[in-house]
């Protein structure tokens, strides 16, 4: 939806990653937007307007033998 609206996005990953030394990213993200304890975090998706607007990689070049389709394991042929 982003994309169709000319916006460009970016997932970045929150959980199993540490913010530094003394405090995991999940807890830095869930003190500065007040996320009951609760809730886990397992990601942001940041959106706006890209600075360069990157093509995309060519089909061909995809390593399809990473990617599982509807259930883990299940390779497309």
């Amino acid at each position: 939806t982003a994309h169709s609206l000319g916006l460009g996005s970016c997932w970045i990953q929150i959980r199993n990653r540490r913010h530094d030394e003394s405090m995991t990213a999940e807890d830095f993200i869930r003190n500065i937007l007040d996320i009951p304890a609760r809730f886990r975090i397992e990601a942001i998706v940041a959106i706006g307007n890209p600075a360069v607007r990157l093509k995309a990689a060519p089909k061909e070049l995809l390593n399809y033998s990473k990617i599982s389709w509807n259930s883990h394991g299940n390779r497309r042929r």
